[in-house]
């Protein structure tokens, strides 16, 4: 086969991943619209649209041209990285589509809206009758999609994979036990501190049309672009979209503005890595994010390690003070750092401090870990939860939605997906860490200046999409395996600080 007829079947390859592309940002829209401004009785049309998009995307993933042209194809040839990648995530991509039955991948559409609305209401009346049969049969969809894609697999390496290629949880077992032990040995040392913090003096009222300005000024000096994006609310914090429509949602607590300015600043860290993708490559097999491990290390990093520093708020405390003189006025600048990194065992994920979110995403590892291998049923879930949650955190939930359920991702039929979340802090801990070395962060911070360090992360990892996998891509920008190290050493670093233990 001559070199141009190679180059040929490249471009029709190309050319058809360029149409599904286009389909997938379609459902990523309406998904969108699910979650922000779809009225209440939209769900079930909604539903049966996104089983019917889904059909249509899977039948252009398995394609019979497309698996011609894989099976003729040379991989060895003379190709680009980028060239490289797009084929190996291209046969990825067929092989596990012809795998799956389309009906599978319909009906797994379909119960993702049908069971997420129905979570939504049942957190809010607390009733669940309705929930739990709809919850049932999406874990049960996720199990036969499992199987289908495994091969000598386990079900949850199957679908970890999909998150964090390569990952196994063979790997993560023993990286996640001496992480739990190296994090628990730090909270003991907090709680055993003799300058504790005490965030009650941060409980006012902050009015949502106050909050909103202060947050859209920060996530503008981030860098992100507001004419290619929009900033909106849901009942849990999101992002999505790519190029130039890439969009993120916040909640807003009027008692506690952290809430929203945190969300809206890990949101933009997702939307900073979105719109610093190559956008002449987003519709290549290879052109979106190398995983969600690395797209986690963007919003974790902005969010904490950024958003919750000493010199970020030397240039943005003025501010805040400025938009809400009631408390501000009387809280001095370094006690409310150490206010905004109190550290407390507490029941809400997505409201836990750096040193025991990881603790929560260790757990539910483990819990979805018996979910999928049907060792655990979900009728069993909830005392499950309860009974780890004591002996991870010696508190028990004392309610479904501060258990089991608080989080999206199960009732979406997202199972395999959480690890990503820890991975992320590991490598935004190994980044930050190299970046520190190249650039002067803290100075950058102390003036306000955002923009190098968007460009800094643009120029090592948001370009290249997933041209190269997450631990490569680890090695290129930090010249090490990822590593628990960066991260005990930023947090003891700090918290030592916080809380005046060495």
């Amino acid at each position: 086969m001559t070199a141009q007829v190679q180059i040929d079947q490249y471009q029709e390859l190309m050319k058809r991943y360029n149409e599904i592309h286009h389909l997938g940002s379609i459902a990523q829209l309406l998904q969108w619209d699910q979650e922000v401004m779809m009225p209440r009785e939209g769900g079930a049309q909604r539903a049966e649209q996104l089983a019917a998009l889904q059909k249509v995307i899977h039948a252009h993933n398995t394609a019979p041209p497309i698996g011609e042209i894989l099976a003729t194809i040379d991989f060895n040839a003379d190709w680009t990285d980028e060239q490289k990648a797009d084929l190996r995530e291209a046969k990825k991509t067929y092989d596990l589509a012809t795998k799956v039955p389309a009906d599978l991948v319909a009906e797994i559409a379909r119960l993702e809206v049908l069971t997420t609305q129905s979570w939504v209401a049942a957190r809010q009346s607390e009733e669940y009758d309705d929930f739990w049969p709809l919850f049932k049969s999406t874990l049960q969809r996720r199990r036969e999609y499992a199987d289908a894609i495994r091969g000598e697999r386990c079900r949850y390496d199957a679908l970890l994979d999909l998150y964090e290629p390569g990952e196994t949880s063979a790997n993560l077992r023993p990286l996640f036990a001496e992480l739990r032990t190296q994090l628990r040995g730090i909270l003991e040392k907090i709680q055993g501190s003799s300058h504790p913090t005490n965030p009650a003096a941060l409980v006012t009222e902050y009015p949502e049309e106050k909050q909103r300005p202060f947050s859209e000024k920060v996530i503008q000096q981030m860098g992100y672009n507001l004419k290619a994006g929009r900033l909106d609310v849901s009942a849990h914090p999101f992002c999505t979209g790519t190029g130039g429509d890439v969009r993120i949602t916040t909640r807003y607590n009027k008692n506690n503005f952290t809430e929203a300015l945190f969300g809206c600043m890990h949101e933009t860290g997702h939307a900073l890595y979105e719109q610093g993708l190559n956008r002449e490559r987003l519709p290549f097999p290879a052109g979106g994010a190398a995983s969600l491990g690395i797209h986690e290390s963007q919003s974790r990093m902005w969010e904490n390690m950024i958003g919750r520093s000493e010199p970020f708020w030397e240039y943005f405390y003025p501010m805040l003070k400025e938009q809400f003189p009631t408390p501000f006025n009387n809280i001095a600048p370094d006690e409310f750092w150490r206010l905004i990194n109190h550290v407390e065992k507490s029941f809400i994920r997505t409201e836990a401090d750096e040193v025991t979110y990881n603790l929560h995403i260790i757990m539910r590892f483990e819990v979805e870990e018996q979910l999928l291998e049907d060792k655990l049923s979900i009728d069993d879930l909830p005392e499950y939860w309860n009974h780890q949650f004591q002996q991870d955190f010696g508190v028990t939930p004392t309610s479904l939605k501060q258990g089991c359920i608080q989080d999206i991702h199960w009732p979406a039929g997202i199972f395999g997906y959480f690890p990503t979340y820890a991975l992320g802090n590991l490598y935004a801990a190994q980044f930050y860490n190299t970046m520190t070395q190249q650039l002067p962060v803290n100075e950058l911070l102390s003036k306000g200046e955002l923009l190098p360090i968007r460009e800094w992360l643009r120029e090592q990892i948001h370009q290249y999409g997933h041209t190269y996998a997450p631990g490569d891509l680890c090695k290129r920008v930090t010249g090490k395996p990822l590593s628990i190290q960066p991260m005990l050493s930023y947090l003891n670093e700090k918290y030592g600080k916080v809380y005046n233990f060495s």
